[in-house]
């Protein structure tokens, strides 16, 4: 079992994926946001990218976010300011700019050495195909006085990602619902 920890989210992988912390990746840190950072507003990454390949099956690419709007280390002088952010017109936008930028970079990004590590080796094959099936996970956490407008947030933000196609799945998790299947489990400590 593989897991990627951002402070306290997790995401437990089985063995079946391949997983890469991308927005601390050599390929991203080092070789596609220096290339790329004149670009107004910069590059942006998710938190997680990974390829799931079962024989004779068609493979999975996940691009996985994390954000924590709940965290107990919030100032309580913040903390309105902080959960009105976490259903916002602006965490929409980011999170479809970090997608956007994540299948461009994830699916041609090299690192210093021009090189490319092994977890992305099945990224660019399996994209070109009609069958490969793209989940979208976000780990959000926000403050139960939120949770109404979170779901109409999640509908909004699968709205605006609509254009990835049938075969893509975007999926909004909390602790209070957590994404739990087979392969991947969401949590939070």
């Amino acid at each position: 079992m593989t897991s990627i920890v951002e402070d306290r989210q997790r995401l437990d992988f089985d063995a079946s994926w391949r997983v890469l912390k991308w927005d601390e990746a050599d390929e991203f840190v080092n070789g596609l946001q220096p290339a790329l950072h004149q670009l107004k507003g910069g590059i942006k990454a998710a938190d997680v990218v990974g390829v799931r390949s079962v024989p004779r099956r068609e493979r999975t690419l996940l691009i996985a976010e994390f954000k924590d709007f709940d965290h107990p280390d919030v100032p309580p002088p913040r903390r309105q300011q902080v959960a009105c952010a976490a259903v916002s017109d602006e965490l929409t936008r980011d999170i479809v700019r970090k997608v956007i930028d994540t299948l461009s970079g994830a699916t041609f990004a090299h690192d210093a050495q021009r090189q490319r590590c092994g977890d992305l080796e099945g990224w660019r094959p399996a994209l070109g195909r009609s069958t490969t099936t793209l989940l979208v996970l976000v780990c959000i956490e926000v403050p139960a006085t939120q949770a109404v407008a979170a779901l109409a947030w999640t509908k909004k933000l699968q709205q605006r990602l609509r254009w990835l196609g049938p075969r893509a799945c975007v999926i909004v998790t909390t602790s209070a619902r957590p994404f739990n299947g087979a392969v991947i489990a969401y949590s939070v400590s």
